[in-house]
């Protein structure tokens, strides 16, 4: 699982990054993690809103830190998709 946080240098982003961090090591994911704030990554995923969450080349969150539950929960569903896709 590839994982991306997009920012642009805030205490929203940091947050983030830290609760995505701590979800990735409380499910025990195999993740790659990756944070960047280069405007030409910003675009590349079309992203407006910081801090953003990206999973296997997938916008799944932009503009707000949610829980770290919720960071878990999405961290879940989006594993269980790239399993199921490729499976097919």
């Amino acid at each position: 699982m590839n994982v991306k946080i997009l920012h642009k240098n805030s205490i929203d982003s940091k947050n983030l990054l830290d609760r995505t961090k701590g979800a990735i090591k409380t499910l025990k994911l195999k993740a790659k993690l990756v944070e960047s704030s280069d405007n030409k990554m910003l675009k590349k995923y079309g992203v407006i809103h910081t801090p953003s969450l990206v999973i296997d080349e997938k916008v799944v969150l932009q503009g707000r830190v949610p829980e770290m539950q919720k960071i878990q929960d999405i961290l879940l569903h989006e594993s269980k998709n790239s399993k199921t896709a490729r499976a097919r």
